[in-house]
């Protein structure tokens, strides 16, 4: 599902003009990224992405696995403060968004709703995750309902227990 929602790119951007090419010395005005999506660290070393960074798309694949398992943590460790079973639908659409927004998806009101069940008032909550952004990633509304669209996509019970991460 990432991958198909992240453009692969082998040389590091700026998220904020991602069609711009970076030059040594140029600010950066939002984030650099490289690979699916990729923040932090763009080798096995931990090194910080810099300007003219290159990756495969093998280590793209790697790197985006790896990054993955930090956010399937997080939504296992909600899960468990919160005693909250979940589709298989919906942990899917929990990682994609905590991927794109780890420190508003933890939200005790958001697992409170989810946990409650009531479509509306978790709609409501997961918004919230993306207000203070909004404005400056206009983007960012489009890929909410995505997040949404597959959270809802399942209405059967419950299938996910927390995932062990060996």
């Amino acid at each position: 599902i990432i991958q198909d929602k992240e453009t692969f790119r082998d040389k590091a951007y700026d998220d904020a003009r991602p069609d711009y090419d970076l030059k040594p010395g140029d600010e950066i005005l939002g984030t650099l990224t490289i690979g699916y999506g990729h923040t932090d660290a763009a080798r096995d070393d931990d090194e910080k992405i810099q300007i003219g960074d290159t990756v495969t798309e093998e280590e793209a694949k790697e790197i985006l696995i790896k990054d993955l398992q930090e956010y399937v943590d997080i939504v296992n460790n909600r899960m468990k403060s919160f005693d909250v079973e979940l589709t298989q639908a919906q942990f899917d659409g929990l990682v994609y968004a905590t991927m794109n927004r780890p420190e508003r998806m933890g939200d005790g009101e958001l697992w409170r709703a989810i946990g409650s069940g009531n479509e509306e008032k978790i709609r409501e909550e997961w918004s919230k995750t993306i207000s203070q952004s909004i404005k400056k990633y206009p983007g960012l509304e489009g890929r909410k309902e995505e997040e949404l669209d597959l959270f809802f996509s399942t209405p059967d019970k419950p299938d996910v227990q927390v995932q062990d991460p060996d």
